[in-house]
């Protein structure tokens, strides 16, 4: 499975959200947990994050059993997620005898130590033929600091926190700024109602994010996290670091 498939298939990510200390997500207990309604697109992929904390947060702790299992790899949901270090994709489905995750291949084994954080985007794959609702759930983020690396290349990351932002209000801007997007750090992002994804481009000006094409705008009204994934494209010569302070208070 290579980048190019999943970057150019038709993705989509419907998030069903409602307010959580006046930003998105929802609280449900005086223990500040929440969860997050996602719709994963009906025979297709769609790019999602958790914006909670589990302890642990496996893949059968996040998703468990919610989506459809199958006999094997061919026939069940998908999670996809990319290793950066390497570039290559980690594939998992949901196996139908136990309801349990795996690993792809010809010996499948459990995907016990399989996690995902709140840092990180990936990709699910709805072998249906109408869409599915995956909820997920867990503690409200509470550090009050959280650094994610990004190293050269391609990353597929998400906002850490249990909310989402406009992208020119968080702290993604000390990456490699350039006058035009061709020389710039992107983020690449799925519009799930244009049904395309979206690239934007970090400008040397202001080091603001801007849109691509011919004549490019401060992108406004462009929000990433809250159940949402994204690719971030690093076109420097290092990795540096994404540090991001929690923008509400508990």
């Amino acid at each position: 499975m290579t980048y190019k498939y999943l970057i150019a298939a038709s993705v989509c990510c419907v998030l069903l959200v409602s307010s959580v200390f006046g930003q998105t997500g929802e609280v449900y207990s005086l223990n500040i947990v929440g969860f997050q309604k996602v719709a994963s697109e009906s025979s297709g992929l769609s790019m999602v994050s958790t914006p909670f904390e589990r302890t642990p947060a496996t893949l059968d702790d996040v998703l468990g059993d919610q989506l459809t299992a199958g006999k094997s790899q061919s026939q069940a949901d998908q999670v996809i997620i990319w290793n950066a270090t390497g570039a290559y994709y980690e594939t998992y489905w949901l196996k139908n005898t136990d309801q349990k995750w795996y690993t792809a291949g010809a010996l499948p084994e459990l995907a016990s130590n399989t996690y995902v954080s709140t840092e990180m985007g990936f990709w699910v794959r709805n072998r249906r033929d109408s869409n599915q609702i995956v909820v997920v759930s867990g503690d409200v983020v509470d550090d009050p600091v959280l650094t994610n690396y990004l190293i050269q290349g391609l990353t597929m990351v998400s906002y850490p926190f249990s909310t989402e932002v406009d992208i020119n209000e968080c702290g993604l801007t000390n990456g490699t700024a350039g006058k035009s997007q061709s020389v710039a750090d992107q983020i690449i992002a799925w519009d799930a109602n244009l049904q395309a994804y979206e690239t934007y481009w970090l400008k040397n000006t202001d080091r603001k994010w801007y849109t691509g094409g011919a004549l490019p705008e401060v992108a406004t009204n462009v929000l990433v996290g809250a159940g949402r994934g994204f690719w971030y494209r690093n076109r420097g010569d290092s990795t540096f670091e994404w540090i991001e302070a929690r923008p509400y208070t508990l």
